[in-house]
């Protein structure tokens, strides 16, 4: 019998990573979401969704086609795409359709951690949203939290998860 892993690509690429799913299955893990509590053999699969849209889709494919599910954090506002857009609205639905889970994923650098005041107070500046965390993303900057974009956001995300995810246990 080989050794686990062997004949593996190790690159850091969408062929090592269905090696690395496949080794996954062999294994006897399967995929599950963040709305429960851990059970052995639970794997938890997320995705940061830092540049760009079509390589999370194509991910996302990968893993449809091998029967996983996925997280993915998404940012409502970045450099390198647009949710509120019409490629947003696309990637967001196509995510659902393969039955991944979408997220809010924090904007740094308005997604610090809370900071506390001498007097022990938390800095209202960065305070956690609500939206930030029925989505499971735990630092959303309030500065951010109520402009168009995040509200929609959040409210396609709530549709995408479980009643438990949209309570903030995710």
């Amino acid at each position: 019998m080989p050794a686990p892993g062997a004949g593996m690509t190790c690159g850091f690429d969408l062929a090592h990573y269905c090696e690395l799913l496949d080794a996954a299955d062999e294994g006897g893990y399967r995929p599950a979401f963040f709305d429960r509590e851990p059970q052995p053999g639970d794997l938890f699969l997320r995705h940061d969704v830092d540049m760009s849209l079509d390589a999370a889709l194509a991910m996302a494919e990968l893993e449809a086609e091998r029967g996983v599910a996925a997280t993915y954090f998404m940012m409502t506002r970045s450099d390198f795409y647009n949710l509120d857009s019409r490629a947003g609205d696309r990637a967001l639905a196509r995510l659902r359709e393969l039955g991944h889970r979408v997220g809010l994923h924090g904007v740094y650098p308005e997604a610090i951690a809370p900071t506390r005041t001498s007097t022990g107070a938390e800095d209202a500046r960065t305070k956690t949203s609500p939206q930030a965390s029925s989505c499971g993303s735990s630092y959303w900057s309030t500065r951010r939290s109520g402009s168009t974009t995040a509200r929609r956001c959040a409210r396609r995300c709530s549709r995408s998860s479980t009643p438990s995810a949209r309570r903030g246990s995710g």
